[in-house]
């Protein structure tokens, strides 16, 4: 009977470590040629078109010292379906370095065919290479190879030799230092969080330890610039942590911005140092329009960061790493507040958009950090037993103000405060004070600062006339209602795929779709199995999560529609997905609520919540997956 039990405790560990393995192979195997650099491709003006079988060689003047992974070759295929085979050699001072043979049928209309080496090979520039490649003809065929005529390199064609031209070709390189100190890295926090698990460490620790480790990653291997608009959200915090905390009307239409150090716009430029006497205009139309407070992180590290160096890049990375501790914080924080569904907060925290926007200078991080705490907290003294504490009106007030000055789509979160029971307070004149006056309060600074930024208003786009497009929404409500259902049904899946990571930087990075789509299956299945058994639902708890849920995207819809949409546009123009991901943990938790009412009813009970532990593991392989891309595309930014 014993080793019975112990087989079956053992059990599961096994499974864990089998899987646990498995992760690593793929994110090993994702890993190959992501550290691949291809040349760029030669313009394509010349195509060669044989009438029969032939033989081409030309000799390789621009290969490099390093590692070579790939030989990438244009054919033409002129609307064919061409038979019989291609055979390609590569020589190294007349001696065969590798041979390949493909179908002819692989070379399609103008692409570039690749052939990779078994292994890499190290090549040096001072020795001989010479590339042949050969056709066997097979019926009325049409294969053809592209080359730029301008080009002095010289290749011979069935022993006809041309002076001038060259094929079209690229040469891929592979850094293998990199590579394997990627991977080993990878590796290692792989294996150290699934250590962890099987030591069944502590839930919040364990999920700290991750967000911690995908900060540092992200913060290492993104650069300078990376997220959108990330120079004018530097500009903006600079200013308020060393100018001002309102920017000036610059010129003749009133663009926002300030007299900054001249050397401020270098700091992409290691060595740039910063002149504080050298200033001149530098105009942040856009970020013009944020609150102060937006950039309380940004601009702490900055000034902090300007006490020690003059260094431009320094003091950027000064307001980056304060944002991402300030996140970090802030997220822990919400993991050990919130009394169920941690998980749930846990996936949204990590998207790779998400860790992306904590570790840059743009206030988006630190608004979805802000909002997801506010959420626990509200969720905290909402199910706990504690009543409401003067420390909690104030957390909760300053949280709340901070949010809503954020962005101004995010103040309905202001109204989950309601979910919090009347009887956790004194009294109800308390309950009524306190709400009352933290909504009047986040109002009135919203108006103040409208009034202020609206100086700073100009035509974005063409077309845009924000007072008239008020009015034709106001006076249209069913058309502007048509207006946003064609628009959710024409950007569903594009928002859903941005707010997690599907396409990273500014827009630019595009991220395996395998991605995205684990991270949604998880949020959707953390939420599906969310379950608390003494967990006591209020049928109201859940409607007011999604009606809040829902003004939130209405607000964001017509804000973008108002201020970004030309007049009578029939879709709405300029959302991004990471706009919603504040409010999403509000959807996850009303879904989870009404299940849970849905199982209290029924009285049904479960045993025990699941474990964090294949969670952590495909979080960690996503952003791995994530990270590998992001790597991939600045080594071939070039």
């Amino acid at each position: 009977m014993k080793k019975i039990a112990y087989i079956k405790r053992i059990r599961p560990q096994l499974v864990f470590l089998g899987i646990a393995l498995i992760i690593i192979s793929i994110f090993c195997v994702f890993a190959e040629s992501k550290f691949d650099l291809t040349t760029q491709r030669k313009t394509a003006n010349a195509p060669i078109v044989p009438e029969s079988e032939w033989v081409f060689t030309q000799e390789l003047k621009d290969v490099q010292t390093d590692t070579l992974s790939a030989i990438n070759i244009q054919f033409g295929a002129n609307d064919r379906q061409n038979k019989g085979n291609i055979h390609v050699e590569i020589h190294e001072n007349d001696e065969l370095l590798e041979d390949w043979d493909r179908l002819s049928s692989m070379a399609s209309a103008n692409s570039y065919l690749t052939f990779k080496f078994d292994k890499p090979v190290a090549v040096n520039s001072e020795n001989k290479y010479q590339l042949i490649i050969q056709q066997t003809y097979e019926g009325d065929n049409g294969l053809s190879l592209w080359t730029n005529k301008e080009d002095t390199a010289g290749y011979v064609l069935d022993g006809e030799a041309f002076e001038n031209g060259s094929i079209c070709y690229t040469l891929t390189y592979r850094n293998e230092h990199k590579k394997a100190l990627v991977i080993i890295i990878g590796v290692a926090v792989f294996v150290m969080i699934a250590a962890l698990i099987l030591l069944r460490a502590n839930e919040v620790a364990l999920m700290a330890t991750i967000l911690f480790a995908l900060l540092v990653s992200y913060m290492i291997i993104c650069p300078l610039g990376m997220a959108p608009d990330e120079g004018n959200h530097f500009f903006r915090a600079y200013e308020v942590a060393n100018v001002s905390l309102i920017s000036r009307h610059m010129g003749e239409n009133g663009r926002g911005g300030n007299d900054l150090p001249r050397a401020i716009c270098q700091y992409a430029d290691r060595e740039a140092e910063l002149d504080r006497n050298d200033v001149e205009a530098v105009s942040f139309v856009n970020t013009a329009l944020y609150a102060p407070l937006t950039y309380l992180p940004e601009a702490t590290g900055i000034k902090i960061a300007g006490l020690f160096t003059n260094n431009v890049s320094k003091i950027f990375y000064g307001g980056k790493i304060a944002n991402a501790l300030f996140c970090f914080v802030l997220c822990v924080s919400a993991l050990a507040l919130v009394p169920f569904g941690r998980k749930i907060l846990f996936v949204i925290m990590c998207f790779p958009m998400t860790i992306q926007e904590m570790v840059t200078l743009t206030p988006d991080g630190f608004t979805i950090s802000l909002c997801l705490f506010f959420l626990a907290y509200i969720l905290k003294l909402s199910y706990g037993k504690k009543p409401v504490r003067a420390k909690d009106v104030i957390i909760l007030s300053v949280i709340g103000i901070i949010i809503s000055l954020c962005k101004i789509v995010y103040v309905v979160l202001l109204a989950l405060i309601f979910l919090i029971p009347q009887k956790r307070y004194k009294s109800k004149r308390q309950w009524l004070l306190f709400n009352g006056m933290l909504i009047f309060a986040a109002v009135v600074l919203n108006l103040i600062w409208l009034k202020i930024s609206s100086g700073f208003l100009i035509e974005f786009k063409p077309g845009v006339d924000s007072p008239a497009q008020v009015a034709y929404v106001l006076t249209h409500i069913f058309d502007y209602y048509v207006v946003c259902v064609r628009s959710l049904l024409n950007n569903l899946l594009f928002w859903t795929s941005t707010m997690i990571g599907s396409s990273m930087g500014a827009l630019n990075i595009t991220i395996s779709s395998a991605v995205w789509l684990t991270m949604t299956v998880l949020l959707v299945y953390e939420t599906c199995v969310c379950q608390e058994n003494d967990l006591n639902v209020k049928p109201y708890h859940s409607l007011i999560l999604l009606l809040t849920f829902l003004a939130g995207v209405a607000l964001i819809f017509t804000s973008l529609y108002v201020q970004w949409t030309p007049l009578k546009n029939e879709t709405i123009n300029g959302i991004q997905g990471r706009y919603y991901t504040p409010l999403i943990g509000l959807l996850a938790y009303s879904v989870a609520l009404m299940r849970q009412k849905a199982l209290n009813d029924g009285g049904i009970r479960v045993k025990a919540q699941y474990p964090i532990s294949y969670a952590a593991l495909l979080v960690l392989l996503c952003n791995g997956m994530t990270l590998l891309d992001v790597i991939y595309y600045y080594i071939n930014r070039i």
